[in-house]
């Protein structure tokens, strides 16, 4: 026994593959070795998620680039969906992912990640959320501290922090999970001046270029959110 860890899927024949195992080059991380897998899990439609380590001291990997996130469509290659210390997609040169607390992935494979990350001109570590689309390999970034949100008409409020999602949960377990099929995610928002509430996020796949579609109080509060790519209007999340 050398101490040897490897995680596995299915190779969309019926049979099992290695996906990674210690010492193996870690998919889109120039020089560094996987060392141990930490979780994953495993949709419907044969898609995975990893999540893992890497060697620290090897390709110049410290303690605070060693966590990553990696994923497969069907049975697909391994790409790299995020990894700490890389830069946050659709954030600016310079910003860099803290942590990556939680994600999931849903039967169509489609991944949510929350997580947090250093701006580049602030040494304060803030809230960010990023939709993956295992498909096409597209990371877009929902919703993050300093976006502007209507929780109600006229009633606009500045996001302080974000949170959503629980730890794997490909949805075939029979757990309780906070993204679905349907591309609806459950997420904790809270606003500067105190104020919090529990919302819906409507995530359209990644390929449409949509980014954030709409935003919905579970309970019973339902507002439009449209693509930050786009002019806002009406009940839209805008950049601050």
């Amino acid at each position: 026994d050398d101490g040897t860890t490897a995680a596995f899927g299915p190779d969309g024949l019926g049979g099992t593959r290695v996906l990674l195992r210690s010492g193996d080059p870690a998919p889109d991380a120039p020089d560094a070795l996987f060392s141990y897998p930490d979780d994953l899990a495993l949709a419907a439609d044969g898609s995975m998620v990893l999540e893992g380590y890497l060697e620290i001291g090897v390709g110049g990997v410290t303690n605070a680039d060693d966590f990553g996130l990696w994923g497969t469509a069907g049975a697909g290659p391994l790409h790299l969906i995020a990894r700490e210390g890389d830069r946050p997609a659709g954030l600016a040169e310079g910003a860099r992912f803290a942590a990556l607390q939680r994600w999931e992935v849903n039967a169509t494979g489609e991944v949510t990640v929350s997580g947090t990350y250093f701006p580049p001109a602030s040494g304060a570590a803030e809230d960010g959320l990023w939709h993956h689309d295992l498909y096409t390999g597209v990371t877009s970034l929902l919703l993050r501290k300093g976006d502007l949100f209507e929780v109600a008409p006229g009633d606009v409020r500045t996001v302080l922090f974000v949170g959503a999602g629980i730890r794997g949960a490909g949805g075939g377990d029979g757990k309780g999970r906070a993204w679905n099929d349907a591309g609806q995610l459950a997420a904790s928002i809270g606003f500067e001046g105190g104020s919090r509430g529990l919302f819906r996020l409507t995530v359209p796949e990644a390929a449409t270029g949509a980014g954030a579609a709409a935003l919905a109080a579970l309970a019973a509060l339902r507002r439009s959110v449209r693509d930050r790519r786009t002019q806002p209007t009406s009940g839209t999340q805008t950049r601050a």
